[in-house]
């Protein structure tokens, strides 16, 4: 549980310690973080009393799922502009085949089977990269779930558990913002990290919500308005991904040097 410290410091505090659970100088049974210039907010009642933990601790509890989450992080910080190129390429496969359906019925001709004739190749390639997206789905929910957990750990204040964290990213109708306050528990609480939560998820949303506009129209547009129409969403979902990857990123470092760990 979080408390705001008071408006007035104390005397004698850790000046020039790195970042870590200290004596409360507010209640001297307590322990509260210190981020290594400034005392926060961040206490526990659970650590009141005689059966105090220290704060070695509960910095331990959080080692394991930071550590799990080095190879993640590498993983998603790869995979998030490759992702977004190919649900570009998918949106744009699925232009092009429901633009072909369309003129095949209007010349009042037999429509092609999703996966006969000149439909074949679009259609293919479109599966192909939507495993991409599902393969990124999957890591991003396996970042999220350790970060939670090592920031829980830590003693930050997440506003859901690790599970329901994660399932944000796949709950309909709730994923159009659970992931956004997923990220922001996690990735650090300043002026300049919320700021830059607000930029991803609003590309992100333009980029998603966008392009299955662009696809729906496009069985009326011209190949050159497709594109045009194509653009917006697309160019949102590359600034997305780089947001995002640059968050996560930043996020899993500061967690990293929060328990003493250092990237090999």
């Amino acid at each position: 549980m979080s408390f705001p410290p008071p408006t007035v410091p104390p005397l004698g505090g850790p000046p020039g310690l790195v970042a870590g659970w200290y004596d409360d100088p507010w209640d001297h049974l307590g322990l509260r973080w210190w981020d290594g210039g400034a005392w926060t907010g961040y206490t526990d009642e659970h650590f009141h009393g005689p059966g105090a933990r220290s704060g070695a601790d509960i910095t331990g509890e959080a080692v394991a799922p930071v550590r799990a989450n080095v190879a993640t992080t590498r993983a998603l910080a790869l995979l998030l502009p490759l992702g977004a190129v190919g649900q570009v390429a998918s949106l744009a496969t699925s232009s092009s085949a429901l633009r072909t359906l369309w003129q095949q019925a209007r010349a009042g001709g037999v429509v092609t089977a999703p996966n006969q004739g000149p439909l074949s190749g679009p259609m293919a390639l479109g599966q192909v990269l939507s495993l991409l997206t599902l393969v990124v789905l999957v890591v991003r929910i396996l970042w999220l779930l350790r970060a939670t957990r090592a920031a829980r750990a830590l003693g930050d204040v997440t506003r859901r558990a690790p599970g329901w964290a994660c399932a944000g990213w796949i709950i309909p109708v709730v994923n159009l913002w659970w992931p956004r306050r997923g990220i922001a528990d996690v990735a650090g609480g300043t002026e300049e990290v919320d700021r830059m939560v607000r930029w991803w998820w609003a590309t992100y949303l333009i980029g998603i919500l966008g392009g299955a506009a662009a696809v729906m129209l496009s069985w009326s547009l011209t190949v050159a308005g497709s594109v045009a129409a194509m653009a917006l969403p697309a160019a949102s979902l590359l600034v997305s991904a780089l947001l995002e990857r640059r968050l996560i990123v930043a996020a899993h470092r500061q967690q990293m040097s929060r328990v003493g760990l250092t990237l090999a």
